[in-house]
């Protein structure tokens, strides 16, 4: 069968995508440089300060919404949406107030993770880009890009970045995306490399002895994270409700950041929603407090349902990765593998992204190839069970 090409339109795509590319590899290390620097304040002052720090923080991220008119611009949820194909309120002006948000959420501490910037940041001013100077192609293929851009120069994962971009709205690979999303990817990760570099890779430490029971072992693993992935929904979902009964934004925002401050003020800032500390231990092996990932969501679903902005994906990675600890330490597996296991099956669990899962396993765990076949494994099943 002859097959006839528009390479008018192809030229078109390929253009946008490098065009996105290049605007978000330089947006996100923009973004990497200020909110490194702004995320080092908060360490030079004490614990009290930086308690209360959290509700003010809450307060100006509501005002800058308000100033800018961005009330209605939910994030990743509105990312998510237009990936999918519909039509919501993002506008360029949208990733101005990412940016601020996401910087005076930084100096908190209390929601952070390039993943949040990763997805806000680009993404309207990619849909603005193609409704004015490329309206003859799709605009979830540039919504695609520009995810892809984000996770490309923030997290050095550009081939996750374009297939999650193209995967995630509809739990299932929309093909016409996956070409320009891995060019804008490339383009961006090439920028960041030169620029801010940054290396997301994880070194899981363990020792392995493989036989029926390990085996069973490993399953009863990947049931239990998927068992829990639906409770992890159910929990965010509640405390939503929760919230939701507080209609003044700023009310609740102040609310949720005081109630966190208190408890950060007792237990420390291990459990906030960064990129912290236990997580990079559990996939080394280590050993962590049986109960952080309970610790970890309880943190995480109050200031996220609160009305702080960052994206759900590096707290669910945070909160896999520990509770994979915890089920290993009960299971008697090696705790680097349960960590890694439960990272990528909580993941695609959550997510509906089997495919994302699977190339984000040789991303993310590039120098650990003995890991990919136990992976891939667990994280079908918790898809199932979930």
């Amino acid at each position: 069968m002859n097959r006839k090409y528009d390479f008018k339109l192809i030229g078109k795509y390929a253009l946008q995508a490098a065009i996105i590319g290049i605007i978000g590899g330089l947006l996100g290390c923009a973004y990497n440089y200020v909110g490194s620097y702004v995320t080092g304040l908060w360490h030079l002052e004490g614990k009290l300060l930086f308690s209360i720090m959290m509700p003010v923080v809450g307060l100006l991220i509501i005002l800058v919404s308000k100033l800018l008119g961005t009330e209605r611009y939910t994030g990743s949820n509105n990312v998510m949406e237009e990936a999918g194909g519909m039509e919501t309120t993002m506008s360029p002006i949208c990733s101005l107030a990412s940016f601020i948000d996401l910087l005076l959420t930084n100096l908190s501490e209390t929601v952070t993770g390039r993943e949040g910037a990763s997805w806000q940041l680009m993404a309207p001013i990619a849909k603005h880009i193609n409704g004015r100077y490329f309206k003859d192609t799709e605009k979830r293929i540039a919504i695609t890009c520009a995810i892809a851009s984000g996770f490309g120069s923030l997290w050095g994962l550009p081939i996750f970045g374009a297939v999650i971009g193209s995967e995630m709205a509809n739990g299932k690979l929309y093909f016409k995306a996956l070409g320009p999303g891995l060019v804008s990817g490339l383009i961006a990760r090439g920028i960041a490399l030169v620029l801010f570099p940054v290396n997301t890779a994880y070194n899981v430490e363990f020792s392995l002895s493989v036989d029926v029971l390990m085996i069973v072992k490993l399953v009863v693993l990947a049931v239990a994270i998927g068992l829990f992935a639906k409770a992890y929904t159910a929990i965010l979902s509640s405390v939503q409700t929760i919230f939701g009964k507080i209609n003044n934004r700023y009310i609740r925002i102040f609310v949720g950041g005081s109630i966190v401050a208190v408890m950060t003020y007792f237990f420390g800032q291990n459990y906030l929603c960064g990129v912290n500390t236990l997580m990079i231990d559990a996939m080394a092996g280590e050993e962590i407090p049986w109960f952080a990932f309970a610790a970890k969501l309880v943190f995480f679903a109050i200031l996220f349902k609160a009305g702080y902005k960052t994206g759900i994906l590096i707290q669910t990675f945070a909160i896999g990765a520990m509770l994979g600890s915890s089920l290993g330490l009960l299971f008697g597996i090696p705790s680097g593998l349960a960590a890694a296991i439960g990272l990528i099956s909580l993941f695609t669990a959550c997510f509906n992204c089997p495919l994302g899962g699977i190339v984000l396993i040789f991303e993310l765990f590039d120098k650990n190839w003995i890991l990919y076949p136990s992976l891939a494994v667990c994280l079908i099943i918790a898809r199932i069970v979930s």
